[in-house]
Parts: C-alpha cells; structure tokens; sequence
C-alpha cells in the first residue's frame, strides 16, 4: 500500500505536474515524507510479525494510506483552471502530510508501548476493554472507573463539539490505552449532557464483526421489546431508524465505541437525518463518515504521577514506600503520559522490590 500510494504519487504530480502547477506545492514535502517512513515502516511491520505484535499496527497505517490514495485519486480529477479547488486540495495535502508525521511521531510509540505492556504486564487480564465479543448487555451507559484525571478540560470541549447545532456525527480518535473510552463515559455521565438526552443516551460498544442485525437486537432489547425479526441487514436498519424516531421524540445521543475499518459502515448506515439524533464514535482511525474529530492527545504531566501512584501504591500506604522518587519519575516518564501504560505499569510494580522497578526502566 505504501509503494502503491509513493508510485502514484510521483507518477500523476512529482514527475509530470508539480514544476508546472504551484498551488500543488505540498507534493513534493509529502512525497519526502513518504520516502523516510517506508523503510521505517517495512522494518517494524517485519518485526511485528516476528514478535506476534497486533494488527493494530498495520491496520491503522492502512487506513491512513486509504484515506491519502483516495485523496491523490481525487487530485487527478481537478482542472487545470481551477485555482480554487486545487488551494483546497493543497490544504488537504498538507493536512494528510501531517497526519503521516502524526503517526510515526506520537500514534506509533504509543501502539508499541502499548504491545510491550501487553507482555510485559498482562494487560489483557488487566484491563477490560470490551470489544472482543461485541455487546456487553443492553445499550446503557457502563460504569466509570473508580479514579480518573485529567480529563474534566477534555469533557468541557467534548462536550460543547457534541452540543454544537451542525455536530451529527463526533469521533473522538487516539491510539489505545489514551482513554477514548473512559472519556466518552464521562461525558455520558455529566449531569448537564442527562439532562439534554435523559434516558436516550445509547451505549454500543462496537467489535470487528459487529453487524447492524447485532445492533438492531440490543438497540430494541434495551427498550424491553423482544419482539422483533430483521430479514436483513437493510431491514435491520429501517427499523433501528423507526425506533429513534419513535423512542427519540426529544433528542438522542448514540455512542459506537471502538469502531475499526472494518466495521466503519455503521456509522453511515446509522447517520440518520432526524432532529437531535447525534453519534458520538470512538476510534483509533480516521472515517470520512464522521462531520469532526475530536484527537486525544497525552495526559498532562501534573496528572500523570498521580495516576501512577494511585495503581501503584495501595492507598493505605505511603506513597513514597521503599522506593525512590526517582525511580517513580522515570517511570512515569517511561510510560509517556498513556493513562494505560500509567494504569498498568503501576499495577504491575505494586510491592515490587527495588530490582524490578530498575528491569522495568531497562526495557
């Protein structure tokens, strides 16, 4: 995809158009940037197959380098003459360029750390994300962790992007382990967001299989109708659309969490056109199908200690026990401001003597 994305790249601009058209000025940086990550990228997608990394890596690359052939192709269409659409097209250029540098700069470390942690701690046992197997009963609102921070400033933007009159469909989007999902919850919970929906607030956690019938049989089972029968998946949407409206009279808020490429069609098949209906998505992607993003970035220095501490240091105990508060910085500084990494490590260093915590710091 990569090869596939650089040779059309330079065989439709770099070569035959660039020297003549100078709206498309961003070309040539994107196509600098295209060369210094395939190397990279060719050696690290070789070593996860090696140390069995997950496909989250590849998977993410992929539908970023999607999303820029699709614009390429796109580029090809404009006219000559058209200064104004190729500015347009230049801006997204520069923005896809960014995104690419995005990836290898912030979004790659933190899909590494994070498959490290899988193995150095267990994370799988550690933390429940909830998306294997689709559903989790009805569609209610899950419960928030006992501690979180850092996020009330995150709430307050959140929450005015979901309130705004033009918002129908909202991603929040960040690599894993940055709390897409623990911030979603919290917004859900916020009083001032129960008491615009009330109880049409809707909760689906979305896997890489999940199906529109799978969605339909929860949405209804969650309003107590166990009547229903879905003769396909056309069928499964009409009626989902007929529910809202019927269950939605006031406003409606939808949450898909954990949406991949290969279940990104929901969130079309769900973009219905009805007054105070809203979708609110949480991924690790970028859809087209989404109106705006909302990019998670690392938790604050000032709160990221504090997470640690509190997975680390039992509560009835001083914080500071038997162990360096330099090795606690470092820690901290290792794990990069990921409230996952933060969460996991600390639990995984819980009365751990001072030998582990020096191996930890050498990985």
């Amino acid at each position: 995809m990569l090869g596939e994305l650089h040779e059309l790249l330079v065989r439709h601009y770099v070569k035959d158009r660039i020297e003549q058209t100078i709206e498309f000025k961003p070309l040539p940086r994107l196509e600098t940037t295209l060369r210094k990550i395939e190397p990279v990228f060719t050696e690290i997608t070789a070593s996860s197959k090696v140390l069995n990394r997950p496909d989250e890596l590849t998977a993410t690359f992929t539908s970023l380098l999607e999303n820029g052939k699709e614009l390429l192709v796109e580029c090809l269409s404009v006219g000559e003459w058209s200064l104004l659409e190729k500015q347009n097209y230049a801006n997204k250029l520069i923005h896809f360029d960014d995104e690419l540098l995005r990836f290898f700069q912030i979004d790659l470390q933190a899909i590494l750390l994070s498959s490290n942690l899988r193995i150095l701690s267990g994370v799988n046992g550690l933390v429940d994300r909830g998306g294997s197997s689709g559903f989790s009963g009805c569609c209610s609102v899950p419960g928030l962790p006992e501690f979180t921070i850092g996020l009330d400033q995150h709430v307050k933007e959140l929450k005015c992007n979901v309130l705004k009159d033009e918002t129908r469909v909202l991603a929040v989007s960040a690599p894993e382990g940055f709390g897409k999902t623990t911030l979603v919850k919290k917004l859900c919970h916020d009083d001032h967001i129960k008491g615009i929906f009330g109880d049409n607030i809707l909760y689906v956690t979305v896997s890489t299989e999940t199906s529109l019938k799978s969605i339909a049989r929860n949405l209804f089972k969650h309003y107590d109708i166990n009547d229903f029968d879905f003769t396909s998946e056309e069928d499964a949407k009409n009626q989902i659309e007929n529910l809202i409206k019927q269950k939605g009279s006031g406003k409606m808020l939808l949450v898909l969490d954990d949406v991949w490429p290969s279940t990104a069609s929901v969130i079309q098949d769900l973009k219905f056109q009805l007054p105070g209906y809203k979708i609110l998505v949480t991924t690790r992607f970028s859809f087209p199908q989404c109106d705006s993003m909302y990019k998670l970035s690392f938790l604050k220095p000032e709160y990221a200690k504090p997470l640690f501490c509190r997975s680390v240091f039992p509560s009835d105990q001083n914080p500071m026990y038997n162990v360096r508060d330099d090795f606690v910085n470092r820690v901290v500084e290792f794990c990069k401001g990921i409230p996952l990494a933060l969460t996991v490590v600390g639990a995984s260093l819980r009365g751990q003597a001072e030998d582990t915590w020096i191996s930890t710091l050498k990985i």
